[in-house]
């Protein structure tokens, strides 16, 4: 049946995003997109899926610039349909941070960011892994924009939380580890960075 072939295509679609066939996973991702949307119509939680899907890969792909209406609409429809402080408008939140990120928009990235990490701290809590991956995304985008200081702290937050989980060598922990280190040899505080 249809939805079947539209399940399929996605999970195609994502396989091959993973594998970095972007030529291949972007054109059956825009019409997965595109049949969700005549199957479903405009305001269905599956075509917020699908957008989603859609959007991850161009963003992947380095294309963020056609990534962001994208993720914005996608963040309009599980608005939508799940209400402002759903986990899913917290991921697409973020893919949209990385996305205006990468195209020069750092304070609109800020911006979503604290939304997600805000989400994710009120839904799953503050000593929680993808609050602990919120605050990472934070303090890469504050990096980003020249602020040192917010990165330091969202890094040492992030440290802090991941030591309190129990879980000091996730990859994420790691991922943490790396930017505090960036940001104190961007300081000059090389022996720390070291």
């Amino acid at each position: 049946d249809l939805g079947t072939a539209l399940y399929v295509r996605e999970i195609l679609g994502t396989v091959l995003t993973s594998l970095g066939r972007f030529d291949e996973a972007i054109p059956l991702l825009r019409t997965n997109v595109a049949s969700t949307r005549q199957l479903f119509g405009e305001r269905h939680p599956k075509l917020a899926n699908a957008l989603h899907q859609l959007a991850s890969a161009l963003r992947q792909s380095g294309d963020s610039a056609a990534a962001i209406p994208i993720f914005e609409e996608t963040l309009g429809l599980y608005e939508l349909n799940y209400g402002s402080d759903h986990n899913y408008v917290a991921v697409t939140l973020t893919g949209l941070a990385q996305s205006l990120s990468a195209e020069g928009s750092d304070d609109q990235a800020i911006a979503a960011l604290l939304r997600a990490q805000m989400i994710y701290a009120s839904t799953l809590g503050p000593l929680h892994v993808h609050t602990a991956i919120a605050t990472i995304a934070l303090a890469d985008a504050r990096m980003s924009g020249d602020d040192l200081v917010g990165a330091e702290a969202g890094f040492r937050a992030a440290l802090d939380a991941f030591a309190k989980i129990g879980d000091g060598k996730h990859i994420y922990a790691e991922a943490a580890r790396l930017g505090l280190g960036k940001v104190l040899a961007a300081s000059h505080r090389y022996a720390e960075a070291e």
